[in-house]
């Protein structure tokens, strides 16, 4: 039988979707290993969720749900959740903000070719799949930071592996969100059962080659010639990857 916590957390996530979960359903719900107290999987046996609209099948599947609220240097509290169609236009505002904040991401603000539709749909995409997930940073109601990873590719040679990614507000720098972000990530990827963990950083983006660094990322390679900056001219990408199963 699942407490009363944990009915609490599956029904969290359900309700992504619109779906509920029969409270006398516990005897089909199959807890398999340790639930951590930051990433919560769930394997199911056969379908247990479903509403008139949109019938969900959980059948051996896994959904990750992430939710942890920290502490940041300052004091304040800042929740780390998953991403939702409903927070389309707060994630859609965070990535036009630190895309105007800095020269080192991949594209500029008047390139961004996607709506609030689309970032909604995006997120729940995210939401409602078993190897990829979007983290937001949200600090009383404003979402001040993204990350999440993405699958390199579904094929047998590439499915081990995934791509990180992370955009900060840059009001909120310095204060812990960017090294939470990327633990949490880390610890989706292994849920997920990736093995590597993988990202690009421009080689001047010094605070950020430390914090992975310090998250256990190493350098494998460098392109000299990986952006074209309209402020700088070309900019150096230095190539990261993680080890999951030497974590």
């Amino acid at each position: 039988m699942i407490d009363k916590n944990n009915r609490r957390l599956l029904n969290d996530v359900e309700h992504l979707r619109g779906a509920y979960i029969n409270p006398t359903d516990d005897e089909e719900i199959c807890q398999t290993g340790k639930i951590f107290p930051i990433v919560l999987v769930r394997y199911c046996h056969k379908s247990i969720v479903s509403n008139n609209k949109d019938n969900i099948f959980l059948q051996g599947g896994m959904i990750m749900h992430y939710y942890q609220t920290i502490i940041l240097k300052d004091g304040r509290s800042c929740t780390l959740r998953n991403g939702t169609s409903q927070d389309g236009r707060a994630a859609l505002n965070n990535f036009i903000i630190t895309h105007m904040q800095t020269d080192f991401l991949l594209s500029y603000p008047d390139e961004i070719t996607f709506n609030e539709k689309d970032e909604a749909d995006y997120l729940q995409k995210k939401a409602d799949s078993t190897n990829e997930i979007e983290i937001l940073a949200d600090i009383d109601g404003k979402i001040v930071a993204t990350a999440g990873i993405s699958c390199v590719g579904d094929k047998v040679k590439t499915r081990h592996r995934c791509e990180f990614g992370i955009s900060i507000d840059k009001e909120y720098w310095g204060l812990g969100v960017g090294g939470a972000l990327t633990r949490a990530c880390i610890e989706c990827a292994k849920k997920a059962g990736y093995s590597q963990m993988e990202l690009d950083v421009v080689a001047d983006n010094e605070s950020a080659i430390s914090l992975y660094k310090k998250a256990g990322f190493v350098e494998y390679g460098r392109n000299p010639n990986g952006f074209l900056s309209r402020v700088t001219g070309r900019q150096e990408l230095l190539l990261m990857r993680l080890e999951l199963e030497e974590v």
